[in-house]
């Protein structure tokens, strides 16, 4: 453990929040206490809905106040209370005594401003008379310390135009612009594959090293917790249940929850499809190019190749697992078969979906071809309108494709994929942010999965959920599947995750199919998985 003062930096006492909703009082966290001391790692360990993230934005006091309330408790920071301070006093603290990096990279950064506006906000913000030379050259210090790749090119950059790891480098640099005292990390690994979630971790390690600065980091994900944290505390229904230095509850837990949460582990396979049943998809020579620069009459200079000529094929009830690290073009494969990226970016020889050729379909017939093919994406909270309600959100497309059935009918479809997530039927009234990550994903996959669609294209449907949950949700997954003859397209970067889901597998890297797996009973097959 490393060495920390006696004196916390950050101490959380008795701290209990009630949400006020029309519906009635939702007692959110109860009594939770920790502290950080200088210089260590605290980790809030715990599924969603747990109050890991309540607890972290309750330290920055951004709850939707006065909807939220603390009935008792108090946050003490540089010895004051930050539940007791004006908006002008917590106004000099966020990002400056404390900074956080939110769950979703790509909702936390603007899509209309570049990468160095917007490490360079925070810096203006807290040192107005900073010249903008200065504020350039600091910037493309955070950069460069944060390891962007290029960093002096990607100051010019938007969002759009960085992968997931390098967007969570850049939310990182923003963090760290005025050299806080404390880092608040909220699941900042949950969306990468695991050679970037491994590269985040090093890189908040060694950044923590050479700032000495404290973190308080959320996560359920038990690998993190192992390479980062000096002590964890885990959180059940709002209330910590156990804590201790990280080899103590690690490795000799004493409350049933967390020896539950160490014995999480995915499980089983999914039961093989008939050699013999008809082709649902079949796409030859998909690429996709992405223009980089262009001429000032718009004609492109240079380009990315993100697919170069990839080709599958899928039968009803198959699963086809895509691996890669992030880049690697999983995700961009995905949407051009679905016909989601613009048409002037994709080519392909020929695109076929239940026996029809739709590769030259108008959009209308696309439209209402939509509710055979569905999508889960990998960042639900931007998939997800903020002003509708859950029941709006999975109402939706039962009212656009299914208009004949009756508001019963659709009612009773609503509740019961509701419950198959593994959500509460009281939750149909709330909105999107009023839920965790993995609360947020099970949402997406329930809008998903109630218009019972031949073909289901899951982008990373579980990288935001604890490994209880994804248990759950993985064979939640493969019992529609076995039900409804489902077929599959399953993205993801975790290799425990698709073995469980997968019949075959292919590898991506840089555009391109590495090599094609069948994953059964074969040991051969695992090891290649493992090699890759």
């Amino acid at each position: 453990m490393k060495e920390s003062s006696k004196q916390p930096i950050l101490s959380v006492r008795g701290l209990s929040i009630d949400f006020h909703l029309p519906e009635g009082v939702t007692h959110a966290l109860r009594d939770v206490s920790f502290e950080i001391h200088k210089g260590e790692t605290l980790a809030l360990l715990g599924e969603s809905g747990s109050g890991k993230s309540i607890s972290a934005m309750s330290v920055l006091q951004l709850l939707p106040y006065p909807m939220a309330r603390h009935p008792k408790g108090s946050i003490i920071f540089r010895g004051k209370d930050l539940i007791t301070l004006s908006k002008k006093e917590l106004y000099k603290i966020r990002g400056n005594g404390i900074s956080m990096i939110f769950q979703e990279p790509m909702t936390a950064l603007n899509p209309l401003q570049s990468i160095g506006a917007q490490v360079a906000e925070g810096l203006f913000l807290h040192n107005p008379g900073l010249s903008q030379s200065k504020a350039k050259a600091r910037v493309l210090e955070l950069l460069e310390i944060t390891r962007v790749a290029r960093a002096a090119e990607r100051m010019h950059a938007y969002p759009y135009e960085l992968s997931g790891g390098q967007r969570q480098r850049v939310i990182i640099a923003m963090a760290l612009i005025n050299n806080p005292d404390i880092l608040i990390a909220d699941e900042p690994t949950s969306a990468l594959d695991i050679s970037v979630q491994n590269q985040i971790l090093q890189l908040l390690i060694d950044l923590q090293r050479k700032f000495g600065m404290a973190i308080l980091f959320i996560t359920h994900d038990l690998s993190a917790v192992e390479k980062i944290a000096d002590r964890v505390s885990v959180m059940k229904d709002g209330q910590i249940v156990e804590s201790g230095d990280k080899e103590q509850v690690l490795r000799r837990p004493k409350h049933p929850y967390t020896k539950l949460l160490l014995d999480s582990h995915i499980k089983g396979h999914k039961q093989p499809y008939e050699k013999d049943a008809k082709t649902i998809l079949e796409v030859a020579k998909v690429q996709v190019e992405f223009p980089l620069k262009r001429s000032f009459f718009g004609r492109s200079l240079s380009t990315l190749k993100a697919v170069k000529d990839v080709s599958i094929c899928l039968k009803q009830g198959q699963t086809l697992g895509i691996v890669g690290e992030s880049g690697s073009g999983k995700s961009t494969l995905g949407k051009a078969i679905l016909k989601l990226l613009h048409k002037n970016t994709v080519s392909m020889q020929s695109l076929f979906f239940d026996g029809k050729d739709i590769n030259k379909i108008s959009s209308e017939e696309m439209r209402r071809l939509r509710k055979d093919i569905q999508v889960v994406f990998q960042d639900p909270f931007g998939s997800l309108s903020p002003r509708m309600t859950v029941d709006g959100i999975i109402r939706e497309g039962l009212d656009i494709h299914f208009s004949k059935l009756s508001k019963a009918e659709k009612q009773e479809r609503i509740e019961h994929v509701l419950l198959d997530v593994a959500l509460n039927l009281d939750m149909l009234g709330r909105f999107p942010h009023e839920f965790s990550g993995g609360q947020r994903q099970r949402i997406a996959i329930a809008r998903a999965i109630v218009l019972r669609p031949k073909f289901l294209l899951l982008d990373e449907p579980t990288s935001a959920l604890d490994r209880n949950v994804q248990v759950q949700v993985l064979n939640l997954l493969r019992d529609l599947q076995k039900k409804y003859g489902l077929t599959y397209l399953f993205i993801s970067h975790d290799l425990d995750v698709v073995r469980a889901m997968s019949d075959d597998v292919i590898i991506m890297k840089n555009g391109e199919v590495l090599e094609s797996i069948k994953i059964g009973k074969s040991k051969k097959a695992f090891l290649s998985l493992e090699d890759f």
